[in-house]
């Protein structure tokens, strides 16, 4: 025993006190639970579609950035895609990846043929694997009803029309997409899904153009589309004449014969043109285009016999059929 003032005790007592203190410093003091090792699963693929397109299926989904546990993946999951027969309960993906087949992609897309699920419907999914083989489960089934595969549209074709242009092919489809392209534009765009091979697009004339088309066809719930037609450039051009001016009238002036007919409705009319023939004699033109609905004719001889007719003019030079004409006596 060592007496109270020991040297030796006071030494043993001091050792004790900074050993304590080191420990209440470092934190060692308190002793937390035990955690588990990280699974690091990754979260399921989200935003998986389905798209029967020509002869195959096409897939595409979303990878995530974290595991279950959020946090960040660290490793490249392994993809496990599969198509089979739909099961009767969609929520039954056990018994549904049994049967179903893999696809082989490292990639959150890929394309199936369709030729071994034709008039089948099926549903497709897909697990992802961390690096010892785990998963966090199949992604929600999608359904997906495979009809024949839709053919192409063929010889796809422009002509112009006074709206713009005129599109027609040849395709036994219900329904069909058309696509244009401006020449100066950012790309092509969906403009239509005409129930029929053909389709008026209501552009500007003038200006070039590209186009192409697409088939689609009911598969249950969903559509089916095919290929893409050939791409087709075309410029739209004014060759339309305005109608024939109508009402066409003469009044008899001292030494003039008056004209008047009605106005021309078209919005690119500019002008008009007005015909005579002596006697049985063929026309000449003797006024070039004008904007009136009249004109005087001063350059007549009493007596002799006229007849006059007026053609419309518009903007693009495209003259129309004459007029019914009339037959006057200068007097």
């Amino acid at each position: 025993m060592f007496a109270a003032n020991s040297p030796i005790l006071s030494k043993t007592r001091i050792s004790a006190g900074i050993f304590c203190s080191c420990l209440l410093l470092s934190g060692c003091g308190v002793i937390g639970d035990i955690l588990p090792p990280a699974l690091n699963l990754p979260m399921r693929a989200t935003d998986m579609t389905a798209i029967e397109h020509a002869k195959v299926i096409t897939v595409a989904f979303k990878l995530p950035a974290t595991t279950t546990e959020g946090t960040l993946i660290r490793h490249k999951p392994e993809i496990d895609l599969r198509i089979g027969p739909a099961p009767e309960n969609p929520l039954d993906d056990k018994t549904w990846a049994a049967h179903a087949v893999r696809i082989p992609t490292g990639d959150p897309h890929a394309d199936m043929p369709v030729a071994p699920w034709v008039n089948q419907k099926v549903a497709i999914s897909v697990r992802l694997l961390n690096e010892h083989g785990k998963d966090a489960g199949w992604s929600p089934l999608v359904i997906l009803t495979v009809v024949s595969p839709v053919a192409t549209p063929e010889n796809l074709v422009a002509s112009s029309q006074p709206s713009g242009v005129h599109l027609k092919w040849i395709s036994p489809a219900p329904k069909f997409r058309v696509f244009r392209h401006l020449a100066t534009g950012p790309g092509f765009e969906q403009i239509a899904t005409p129930e029929k091979p053909e389709y008026d697009d209501a552009v500007d004339l003038g200006k070039e153009y590209s186009y192409y088309v697409q088939a689609l066809a009911p598969a249950g719930d969903g559509t089916a589309e095919s290929d893409n037609s050939a791409t087709i450039s075309f410029t739209p051009k004014d060759e339309f004449p305005p109608a024939a001016p109508v009402g066409l009238q003469f009044i008899l002036g001292g030494k003039t014969i008056e004209l008047t007919w009605t106005r021309n409705t078209e919005p690119d009319l500019a002008g008009y043109q007005v015909y005579r023939a002596f006697e049985n004699n063929a026309y000449e033109r003797i006024k070039d285009t004008q904007e009136s609905t009249s004109y005087s004719d001063r350059n007549i001889e009493p007596g002799r016999h006229y007849r006059y007719a007026v053609t419309a003019v518009d903007r693009a030079g495209n003259e129309s059929p004459k007029s019914e004409p009339v037959t006057v006596t200068a007097p």
